[in-house]
């Protein structure tokens, strides 16, 4: 699983800063970091990675998705999921392929659409 930013998808990003809070859902057709907090559903057609730092308290929905920060809420992604082992993350997750590393946190059930 490689996630490497295309050239067209460098002018194609959304930031989300830490220290800072969103309240709401968050619809995007381009690739999203998130550093901050969100209380709502994230959906992006593209990749989102959730920072160190991120907290989002709602669901997210994209094609490839890596979490270093907590999620509350269930995951969808159509192709890859990467869980690194700062992560927390509680809810259902549907997602293509899905790597772990040691140390995350689960509390949910996984199904895979491969």
């Amino acid at each position: 699983m490689n996630f490497k930013l295309k050239n067209e998808d460098l002018y194609s990003f959304c930031l989300l800063e830490q220290n800072t809070f969103v309240k709401g859902n968050i619809e995007l057709e381009v690739n999203m970091r998130i550093n901050g907090k969100v209380k709502g559903n994230v959906i992006s057609q593209k990749k989102i990675i959730l920072g160190k730092y991120a907290q989002v308290d709602g669901d997210v929905s994209c094609s490839e998705l890596i979490v270093e920060g907590n999620i509350l809420g269930n995951i969808k992604t159509t192709d890859d999921l990467i869980i690194k082992n700062s992560a927390v993350v509680s809810g259902k997750i549907t997602c293509k392929t899905i790597k772990v590393e040691e140390g995350a946190k689960l509390n949910g059930t996984i199904h895979s659409t491969q």
